[in-house]
């Protein structure tokens, strides 16, 4: 992480923990959420959600736990693989 970015990061901590008279790790949800939301239009936001989404992205044990299998490019595709797989989700409506 660049130096900036770190300094980026320090500021969004700071402003998330000052934004209410309790510590973050201390707030409701939906306080949390209230806080959240006034900064996500931040650039420090946006760091922090994209680093988030890219690391879920490459865990495997998050894989896991929702059923995705990895790529299948080698197996063929995902037309002759993967649509009808996940036990989890509810079948859909008739018709659709």
């Amino acid at each position: 992480m660049s130096p900036a970015a770190a300094q980026s990061l320090a500021e969004f901590v700071d402003r998330v923990d000052a934004a209410m008279p309790l510590p973050f790790r201390d707030l409701s949800e939906s306080y949390r959420v209230a806080v959240l939301t006034s900064l996500e239009e931040s650039a420090a936001f946006r760091l922090v959600q994209r680093s988030a989404v890219r690391f879920l992205y490459d865990d495997v044990e998050v894989w896991q736990a929702f059923g995705y299998e990895g790529a299948s490019v080698h197996l063929g595709g995902y037309a002759a693989r993967g649509f009808n797989d996940l036990d989890w989700l509810p079948e859909p409506p008739a018709g659709v």
